[in-house]
């Protein structure tokens, strides 16, 4: 806690030395509450550090921020930046995250950040991710192509708020240990596509507020296309959870008998199924549906012809339009 609250503390403060190294295990709280320093930049080897929790809590003037020291064994980041409502742009190459195990809140409030590349962070120990992007309201391009979520428990409320994203992937989230998921994309007003294809409900918790389950999606008034195409949609979690302001097309190639029959009797009358590749979506001629209602397929036949075996949908209209196609 060297600086805590100290909220006098302005401009730039450099840490730099000539000796070989620095050693500190706790890091955590370092700078938090410093709400008039605007630039740190850790030029010095620090080992042994195991905790950097809200290492830079509440810094709402901070613009830069470099550090290069080992991080291999910290195990805490939640909060290192929470509410750096200044930040713009943060580079983190350099942090080596492989021991982590909490995530959550991390960049809460950095409502400036308009890029945030992520792609070298390893995460396969990481637990929780709870708040992590929440309010972070000028996003608009974040890269998490790399990210292990195999063994997170908490998503909840990770992309509240960001609301100038437009799309989103996470191919590369594996989730069969989360329970917790409300309010994971409520608030992202400006997402239109969602690519969430190993999507896993098994272990979801259904949380409540005055009686009324907390949903996972919430003022997603512009979302067009969930792409949950390898995903596992329990029964429960699509009767509570797929709820939707707007037209969308669902990819789902595990075909929920479920999820199809809720859509096909017109349950959720603002919700078509379909499937796809990682380049084609597409949805599904359901009974009764017109053929002028179908889209271009991709080169599925296979799958197509089990569907229709399966009852799903009406032959004589997915010939007509493979004919007329």
């Amino acid at each position: 806690h060297m600086f805590f609250n100290c909220s006098n503390l302005n401009g730039v403060i450099k840490f730099s030395s000539n000796y070989n190294s620095f050693y500190f295990t706790n890091m955590s709280y370092m700078f938090y509450g410093c709400s008039n320093l605007e630039s740190i930049d850790f030029n010095i080897n620090i080992i042994y550090i195991n905790n950097m929790e809200s290492m830079f809590y509440g810094c709402s003037k901070l613009k830069n921020v470099k550090i290069n020291f080992d991080t291999s064994q910290v195990d805490n980041m939640s909060y290192i930046f929470y509410k750096c409502s200044s930040l713009n742009s943060l580079n983190l190459s350099n942090l080596n995250t492989a021991g982590v195990k909490y995530m959550d809140y991390m960049f809460y409030g950095c409502s400036s950040l308009i890029s945030l590349d992520l792609y070298k962070f390893n995460t396969f120990q990481v637990q929780s991710m709870s708040y992590m992007f929440y309010n972070c309201l000028s996003l608009i391009s974040l890269e998490l192509s790399n990210f292990n979520t195999s063994y997170v428990k908490k998503m909840d409320n990770m992309f509240n708020g960001c609301l100038s994203l437009k799309s989103l992937d996470l191919s590369s989230f594996q989730t069969p240990q989360v329970f917790l998921t409300e309010n994971m994309f409520s608030g992202c007003s400006s997402l239109e596509m969602l690519k969430f294809k190993n999507f896993d409900s098994s272990n979801i918790s259904f949380m409540y507020d005055y009686n009324n389950i907390i949903k996972m999606f919430d003022s997603n008034s512009k979302l067009e296309f969930i792409n949950f195409n390898n995903a596992i949609l329990k029964d429960d979690f699509i009767i509570n959870y797929l709820t939707f302001e707007s037209n969308i097309t669902i990819c789902n190639n595990n075909h929920s008998n479920l999820l199809f029959e809720l859509v096909n009797n017109k349950t959720y009358p603002n919700i078509k199924i379909g499937f796809c590749d990682d380049n084609c979506p597409s949805f599904l001629p359901f009974k009764n549906t017109t053929t002028e209602e179908c889209i271009e397929y991709c080169d599925i036949d296979s799958l197509l012809k089990n569907l229709c075996e399966l009852n799903y949908i009406d032959e004589n209209i997915l010939l007509n339009y493979l004919d007329q196609s």
